[in-house]
């Protein structure tokens, strides 16, 4: 599974979150914890080993497939993986607690909120929507005030050209915005500028 914000002809930067089990060659990395496509930065964050529900199996199981997920990622890609994606939106406190000791900065949720940074706990960052949402312009336009606007979904959502023709007007219209910049989210939790 492949998440996070990406766009193509655009000054974007987006966060691919991956389980390892779709990792099968390597790809020029440059910087740190990104990889290029045709020019475009990608940061690559952990979405477990095996995209199991963390919360609903034992909590070793789940440390296991966060921490094995993490080392794949950092041996493939050379760089450190310090983001986290919960595989479909499944977390508790004691999976919180074994994402935070594998060495990761921030977890992203799949709930939604008007203001996302910053997080009460940097292991639930809660994005402002996901990149379907009938309201998400609204949202984006909300955010403003909080100046964070951050989007997710998967890239198997996009059914069809059209679909994928929408998405680029998304990033468009986004990058086209003066008020607005992309940014590593690993930045935002470090406490440094995103440019």
């Amino acid at each position: 599974d492949a998440e996070g914000q990406y766009g193509v002809g655009h000054r974007t930067v987006g966060h691919l979150f991956v389980d390892t089990k779709h990792v099968a060659a390597p790809v020029a990395t440059r910087g740190h914890g990104t990889f290029g496509v045709d020019g475009h930065l990608f940061t690559i964050a952990n979405h477990s080993l095996t995209h199991p529900s963390l919360a609903e199996i034992s909590i070793e199981a789940a440390r296991r497939d966060i921490v094995e997920g993490r080392d794949r990622l950092q041996q493939f890609f050379g760089q450190p993986v310090l983001g986290f994606a919960y595989p479909q939106g499944s977390y508790d406190a004691p999976v919180m607690d074994a994402v935070r000791e594998a060495g990761h900065l921030y977890a992203r949720t799949t709930g939604s909120v008007e203001k996302p940074f910053p997080p009460q706990d940097p292991m639930a960052f809660h994005p402002s929507c996901h990149f379907l949402a009938a309201d998400f312009w609204s949202r984006h336009e909300k955010a403003r005030g909080s100046g964070v606007f951050y989007f997710w979904g998967h890239s198997y959502e996009i059914l069809n050209e059209a679909m994928w023709a929408e998405f680029e007007e998304t990033i468009r219209r986004i990058s086209a915005d003066h008020d607005s910049r992309w940014g590593d989210l690993a930045d935002l939790f470090r406490g440094t500028d995103p440019e």
